[in-house]
């Protein structure tokens, strides 16, 4: 994993400025602190950039950018597959210099253009400089794991893998964004393709584009999400094994240089993982454990359980205690390294922390098991407000008398319940709403509250993601993957790891398991408690049966209101 960025200056109307260039690359530092590189190309009008933490490949030849004949790349992200592509790519007769998936990427190019990421398995941001053609190839993987952000002002088109980077240029529109802003305090964090700001965009998961010489751009999905599911059950899976997925993703996503950690909770999804890596993996795994002081000894600590986990399959373990004092200590860089605002992270930033310190550079995660074998309380909980609530939220004034109401004697959710209850788009965005429109007026004015509505339109884009899709748990699920996990959960784990110089990689969230998963859920159940029978060594009845929890922080009690407002004051 690594940072990218990149100007094109396709008007012509001036060069590349390597002081630029260099400004927003060296921003990046923590994202790859083992290397650094800064191509422009011969005319001056474009220029690639690269921030590198080695992990396959260590040698100087895996350096970027990376050239080959009219081709140069940057590329930010692991192709899992891509020694299977690597000797097809031989067999056709192609050469290599170095064992690196970047330069598969380059030959793949080479051969089949945009058509290349047909054949991509992994997480990826990448841009190809098509010196021949004239062209930026620019693309981002499958459910957009890692980031991509633009800025085009009409003359020059700016890339990086960080929204900060980009503002380390004076060109760019740092105007806020009103559904950047409406979307945070809606959701908690800023929903794609927006950001805080009106001149900075991202790249959709599963997109690509090309740009031209005269600024053309070309944008197209190559993947979706909410295909994907009604593929599934268009064409479901008969010959199907959980167990046999599981183990091939894992596999995929072991390759590696580096010694490769699992981040372990008490949860089914990482121990899951823990059980396959630790028999899969050559050296002994690592595991990483977070504690809280103000757990200790509640149900809340998931140590204890953590530690009975790393025994049985006998993992080098580390547990970590994150105290008040250190929570303050890296408030501020914290603050720093959050690309863009987001209700969530500090849990894995401190885990982050604490994989780093102990030697790793890679961890894997259990992210994306719960949208996918429909883990949270939500996926039975809509459809029981969909049956019982759905009939009262069609009664002429109801359910907004009801919630003005019960406002003041009950939470706003569940005033809430009436008028959110007539659809799905309408009852997954209570269950995952921080604020509903009307509280807004407490943060924003009304214009930019207005404006940010209509940009967002959430209630017709999360009815566009599930149209065409006829299971309610594979709606949830589609819902959860574009909005929740895509938004926050990886973001967050971006950002939170890359602050640590350590790449976080998520079995759970790969194209070929998560088709086959869903091909096979079409038809036959497919649960958390199924996943964690599947591995070869089952995990305890204690692990499968302890009652869900979340990855809890004492955030209240660290970064309280009297703390945040005297950290203002300075």
């Amino acid at each position: 994993m690594c940072g990218i960025a990149g100007i094109f200056e396709y008007s012509h109307s001036k060069k590349v400025s390597l002081n630029e260039l260099t400004k927003i690359n060296d921003y990046m530092q923590a994202r790859g602190p083992d290397g650094s590189g800064i191509w422009i190309n011969q005319d001056g009008f474009l220029g690639l950039a690269h921030r590198r933490l080695s992990i396959i490949d260590l040698s100087e030849n895996a350096n970027q950018p990376m050239h080959e004949g009219d081709l140069s790349i940057t590329f930010n992200g692991e192709i899992y597959n891509y020694k299977k592509l690597r000797d097809a790519l031989i067999e056709k007769g192609c050469h290599f210099k170095t064992t690196s998936d970047t330069e598969v990427l380059l030959k793949l190019y080479q051969l089949h253009g945009v058509a290349m990421l047909s054949h991509l398995r992994g997480m990826f941001a990448f841009a190809i400089w098509d010196e021949k053609n004239k062209i930026l190839f620019c693309a981002r993987d499958h459910f957009g794991i890692k980031p991509f952000y633009y800025s085009d002002n009409g003359k020059s088109f700016y890339f990086a893998s960080q929204v900060k980077a980009l503002l380390q240029s004076s060109t760019i529109d740092t105007s806020p964004c009103a559904a950047g802003q409406v979307g945070f305090y809606l959701l908690g964090s800023v929903p794609e393709p927006y950001t805080m700001y009106e001149g900075i965009q991202s790249l959709p998961a599963g997109h690509y584009f090309v740009v031209h010489t005269n600024g053309q751009r070309e944008s197209k999905a190559y993947y979706s999400v909410k295909s994907a599911f009604i593929d599934a059950e268009q064409n479901p899976l008969s010959d199907f094994s959980l167990t046999e997925n599981l183990y091939d993703t894992v596999k995929h996503h072991l390759v590696a240089d580096v010694d490769v950690g699992v981040f372990l909770s008490a949860g089914i999804d990482s121990a899951t993982l823990v059980s396959v890596a630790s028999e899969l993996n050559h050296k002994k795994l690592h595991t990483i454990t977070l504690g809280f002081e103000e757990y200790k000894n509640t149900q809340k600590d998931e140590t204890v359980l953590a530690f009975m986990i790393a025994k049985l399959f006998q993992t080098e373990h580390k547990n970590s205690w994150i105290t008040e004092l250190l929570a303050k200590e890296h408030f501020q860089k914290i603050m720093d390294a959050m690309d863009q605002p987001s209700i969530d992270g500090i849990n894995t930033y401190f885990v982050s922390l604490i994989a780093k310190q102990a030697g790793l550079k890679v961890a894997l995660s259990g992210l994306g098991a719960d949208e996918i074998f429909a883990g949270y309380p939500l996926f039975s909980r809509i459809p029981k407000m969909l049956r019982y609530l759905k009939p009262l939220s069609f009664l002429p004034g109801l359910p907004v008398s009801f919630r003005k109401m019960t406002y003041k004697k009950l939470n706003k959710k569940q005033a809430s319940l009436i008028e959110y209850s007539c659809d799905m788009p309408r009852a997954y965005f209570l269950s995952r709403a921080i604020y509903f429109p009307w509280e807004l007026n407490q943060f924003l004015e009304p214009d930019v509250i207005k404006k940010g509505l209509a940009q967002l339109n959430l209630l017709e884009r999360f009815k566009s993601d599930i149209e065409g899709i006829q299971s309610k748990q594979f709606q949830i699920s589609a819902l959860e993957m574009q909005w929740y996990m895509r938004n926050q959960l990886l973001r967050d784990s971006d950002w939170a790891s890359m602050a640590n110089s350590l790449e976080i990689r998520v079995p759970f969230v790969d194209v070929d398991f998560f088709e086959n998963c869903v091909g096979a859920m079409a038809t036959q159940s497919v649960t958390k408690k199924i996943l964690a029978r599947a591995p070869h060594r089952s995990l305890p009845d204690s692990v499968i049966n302890r009652k869900k929890t979340g990855f809890n922080i004492p955030i209240k009690k660290w970064y309280g209101t009297e703390y945040i407002a005297q950290k203002r004051g300075r």
